[in-house]
C-alpha cells in the first residue's frame, strides 16, 4: 500500500498487479469526476405523458410520449397500449404517438434496447370516466348532448392541435372544429378545458386561440349547438405541455 496526491487530495493506493494500482479517493467530488469520465451514465427510458393515474373524460385521445435520458445513439423505441405495440420508431431521444382511450383503465408503457440492455418503463394507467369531468355540466345538461344533434347526422370534431405535438409552456394553441352533416345549422360553438369555458363562437370559422402559461396536461373539448338548441360534443383531446 502507498499514498499519492491528486491535486490537493490525499489518496490510498494498493498494487494488485505490477502495472495496476487501485486508489481510494478521499472526497466524493474526486470520485464523481473520475466516474463521469470512465463510466458514462446508463440511459433510462421514461414515459413523459400521460401522467400515471390520470383520470380523464371519455372518449378522449391522449399523447403517448417516451423519452430516453440522456439522449443516446439512435435506438428503436416501442410504445405499448395494454401490452400491444401501437408504434415503433427509431430515435435518439423521444418517440411519440396519440392513442384513443375509452371508459375504464388503459395500461401504457414503453420499451427499448440500448447497447444490448433491455429497458422498459413501469406501466402507466389512465382511468377513463363514462361521464364528463365533475362539475362541467349538470345531468340535465348532459342528456341533450348525448341524444340531441347526434341523432340528426351532425358530427363535430377537433382537428387541431394534434395531441402528440410537442408543446412547451408558455404557448398559444389553436383549437379548430370541423362539422359534417347538418353543419349549416350550427349557431354556436363553445370550447372547454374540463369544466372551464375557454371561448365561444357564434359564426364560422369555428376556431379559437388559447394561451397556456404553465406546464401540465389539459383535457379540451368543444360543444356545438344548433338552431333548435340541441347540442353535440366533440371527443376530448388531452394536450400535454412541458
Amino acid at each position: 500500500m502507498g499514498h499519492a496526491k491528486l491535486g490537493s487530495q490525499r489518496v490510498r493506493c494498493w498494487a494488485t498487479v505490477p502495472t495496476l494500482w487501485i486508489c481510494l479517493l478521499t472526497t466524493s467530488a474526486a470520485c464523481t469526476r473520475g466516474a463521469s469520465s470512465a463510466f458514462p451514465p446508463q440511459p433510462s427510458l421514461v414515459l413523459r405523458h400521460p401522467a400515471n393515474g390520470l383520470t380523464v373524460p371519455t372518449p378522449i385521445t391522449v399523447p403517448l410520449v417516451a423519452e430516453l435520458q440522456p439522449a443516446t445513439e439512435r435506438a428503436t423505441i416501442e410504445l405499448l397500449v395494454n401490452d400491444r405495440v401501437v408504434r415503433s420508431c427509431t430515435a435518439s431521444q423521444a418517440c411519440r404517438t396519440s392513442v384513443p382511450v375509452r371508459a375504464g383503465k388503459t395500461r401504457l408503457r414503453a420499451r427499448t434496447t440500448v447497447n444490448g440492455r433491455r429497458i422498459s418503463t413501469p406501466p402507466t394507467t389512465v382511468i377513463g370516466t363514462e361521464t364528463p369531468a365533475e362539475g362541467e355540466l349538470s345531468d340535465t345538461d348532459i342528456r341533450p348532448l348525448l341524444v340531441g344533434v347526434a341523432q340528426t347526422v351532425l358530427s363535430v370534431r377537433l382537428v387541431e392541435p394534434s395531441p402528440s405535438s410537442p408543446l412547451t409552456a408558455p404557448t398559444t394553441i389553436h383549437l379548430d372544429v370541423v362539422a359534417s352533416g347538418r353543419a349549416s345549422e350550427i349557431v354556436r360553438v363553445e370550447f372547454f378545458e374540463r369544466n372551464r369555458k375557454i371561448a365561444s363562437r357564434s359564426s364560422p370559422p369555428w376556431r379559437t386561440e388559447w394561451r397556456i402559461e404553465k406546464r401540465g396536461e389539459y383535457c379540451v373539448s368543444a360543444v356545438a349547438t344548433d338552431k333548435t338548441g340541441k347540442a353535440v360534443r366533440t371527443p376530448w383531446l388531452l394536450i400535454a405541455v412541458d
